[in-house]
């Protein structure tokens, strides 16, 4: 059984810039490689990042998070849909 999991995040567009400049130090430069802006992909060993996307949904109540996890294993890959606002899911 894999221990690798891949956690897909879709946000509003620009949330994942906004989000990212907030905690960077002000005048880094940066870009986003993705080119889909309101997309981001964690990859996490052991466990989802679905808790710490929850954890977000309650810092950011007005944003609504849509997640997909699956792992990286072809005979037991699941893929689990959630959507996440206000700390739920």
């Amino acid at each position: 059984m894999s221990n690798k999991f891949y956690t897909k995040v879709k946000a509003s567009k620009g949330f994942w810039e906004k989000f990212i400049a907030m905690r960077l130090e002000a005048g880094t430069p940066f870009d986003i490689s993705n080119n889909i802006s309101n997309e981001m992909i964690i990859t996490s060993t052991g466990n989802t990042a679905l808790d710490e996307i929850i954890n977000l949904s309650a810092d950011y109540p007005e944003e609504v998070f849509k997640v997909k996890t699956e792992t990286d294993d072809a005979c037991n890959n699941y893929v689990y849909l959630y959507e996440c606002s206000r700390g739920k899911s």
